[in-house]
This record gives structure tokens, C-alpha cells and sequence, in this order.
């Protein structure tokens, strides 16, 4: 096989452009399918449940939708700039599995909730892992 120069001062094969092309599909898809689940099910699938806790737990409305706002106003702002920190001095593959623990947290609590202090802590919590 004939090497070829890249930019960086490496060369490569032409069957390595291939492996190259599966990982880049690979590496795409994961971090598509990691932010669909944290912010697509965590942030944007969650309101579909507010109608069965005004019911079940008996609260205003207003009450549930308010934690979204509130998580908005807090948590961009804290967790934005300590994202970036983090994602410097750590890398983002830290935190990324951060994120998606607290996420997967996020959502057992928010299932298992019943007090309305449970339900802002854990959609705190949501909010800040799509962060």
C-alpha cells in the first residue's frame, strides 16, 4: 500500500482511511445516542409526565413546570462555566460518564419521587447532566 503525508507529520495507508471512516461513524452515532437519552428523554420527554403529577400528587401545575424554569436559571449558568472547566482539566470523557451518571440518577429519583422538594432536587440534577 502506498503511505500518503497528513498535515501532522504522520502518513497513513489507504486501509487505514477506512478504519478511520468506521470509527468516525462509531463516535458519531454513540454521541448521538448518549445526548438523544440525557437531554431527548431526561429534558424534553419529561413534560409529557406533568399532566399525571398534577393528578397523582395533587400539585398545581405551576408548581411542576416550575422546576424547569428554575432549573434553567440556575443551572446554565453554575454548571455551563464549571463544564467548560471540567472538559480542560479533565477531558470530556470524564465528563461525559459524569453526565450520564447523574443523569441515570436523575431519573430513578424522579421516578421514585412523592415530595415536591424530591422533584426539584432530581430534575436539579436532570437539568445539570445535559449541561
Amino acid at each position: 500500500m502506498e503511505a500518503t503525508p497528513v498535515v501532522s507529520g504522520f502518513s497513513r495507508t489507504v486501509g487505514d482511511a477506512e478504519t478511520t471512516s468506521g470509527r468516525q461513524v462509531q463516535v458519531a452515532a454513540t454521541a448521538f445516542f448518549a445526548l438523544f437519552a440525557v437531554v431527548g428523554l431526561a429534558l424534553y420527554g419529561l413534560p409529557l409526565y406533568y399532566d399525571f403529577m398534577v393528578r397523582e400528587f395533587g400539585w398545581s401545575r405551576t408548581m411542576v413546570t416550575s422546576g424547569n424554569a428554575i432549573s434553567k436559571l440556575i443551572v446554565g449558568p453554575l454548571f455551563g462555566f464549571a463544564a467548560g472547566w471540567i472538559v480542560d482539566r479533565f477531558g470530556p470523557r470524564r465528563l461525559m460518564m459524569a453526565g450520564i451518571m447523574m443523569a441515570g440518577g436523575a431519573l430513578v429519583g424522579l421516578g421514585a419521587v412523592s415530595a415536591a422538594w424530591a422533584f426539584y432536587f432530581f430534575y436539579f440534577f436532570a437539568r445539570a447532566s445535559s449541561n
